[in-house]
């Protein structure tokens, strides 16, 4: 017979099978990770995009017109995409409006590109930089084709319709004096 003395305490029980459940959990974490890893290696999406040339810039406008932009000619293009959700392109539409502020118009075309096609007119007015061109929705190949994956990203591409630079995240005062002398 047991006595009160010799009785393990039910708390110990519920502790052992509170740390085989977390030692389980944290296997199955461990695994996924393992093979997360794996497949992202054997599916890498960096691709390069500079000296791609790109002839047009196409999509479709807050009213659901069609947009088409040619890249050729005189100016330089520079797309800034951005969603409206996102809180690095937040930091980043300041840095886009005083480019636009200094950049003269004959040199420059800017386009703003909604990668989520949510930006409402009501968030284009308040944000939207004056002569910037919108694109509210963009073909998905054409994204894929330009490498459109992440918010914010600003992509130059020159006169020439060949891309120049692409800088993905905030813009920081380095990488505005690097876009100052491509554009200026």
């Amino acid at each position: 017979m047991h006595t009160a003395e010799q009785r393990t305490p039910w708390f110990v029980y519920l502790l052992v099978v509170l740390c085989v459940a977390m030692t389980t959990a944290n296997i199955y974490l461990l695994r996924d990770n393992r093979s997360l890893r794996s497949t992202r290696a054997e599916k890498s999406t960096e691709v390069t995009i500079m000296g791609k040339v790109v002839n047009t810039v196409t999509g479709l406008d807050l009213n659901d017109r069609p947009v088409t932009i040619a890249t050729s000619g005189k100016k330089a293009t520079v797309i800034m995409a951005y969603s409206p959700v996102c809180p690095y392109c937040e930091k980043n539409w300041s840095n886009w409006s005083s480019l636009i502020t200094r950049v003269p118009d004959k040199s420059v075309d800017f386009v703003t590109v909604d990668l989520t096609g949510m930006a409402t007119p009501e968030f284009l007015s308040k944000k939207q930089p004056g002569r910037a061109r919108t694109i509210h929705k963009m073909d998905p190949e054409e994204m894929a084709e330009l490498n459109l994956i992440a918010t914010p990203e600003t992509i130059v591409i020159g006169s020439d319709s060949k891309v120049k630079r692409v800088w993905a995240g905030v813009l920081s005062a380095d990488d505005i004096a690097v876009l100052n002398k491509l554009l200026i």
